[in-house]
């Protein structure tokens, strides 16, 4: 994960994450 910048690394990190999380619950 590379810090591009505060808010689009927030805003990026949180939306993988979720999409990451999501997919690894319900495969």
């Amino acid at each position: 994960m590379k810090p591009d910048t505060h808010l689009g690394e927030n805003a990026r990190q949180i939306e993988v994450s979720d999409d990451q999380t999501t997919s690894f619950l319900f495969r």
